[in-house]
């Protein structure tokens, strides 16, 4: 999030850093949606490449698997 603060807004991490205040999670979320970092069915818990009956930790193996 300060990373992408200090871009956003032109100013230095160090800067984005001290003005940025402690978030909690459901704040985190929302700053990462305003900063475009989850679409909106990532937003709602949604896996778009799941199948039916597919663990998380499943599908990541399968997905780095074909990158190789």
């Amino acid at each position: 999030m300060i990373f992408a603060k200090g871009y956003l807004e032109n100013i230095s991490c160090v800067r984005a850093s001290k003005e940025m205040p402690y978030l909690s999670d459901r704040e985190i979320e929302q700053r990462a949606r305003e900063y475009g970092f989850v679409d909106e069915d990532d937003a709602a818990g949604k896996m778009k490449d799941a199948k039916v009956g597919e663990k998380e930790s499943e599908l990541a193996g399968n997905q780095n698997a074909m990158m190789a």
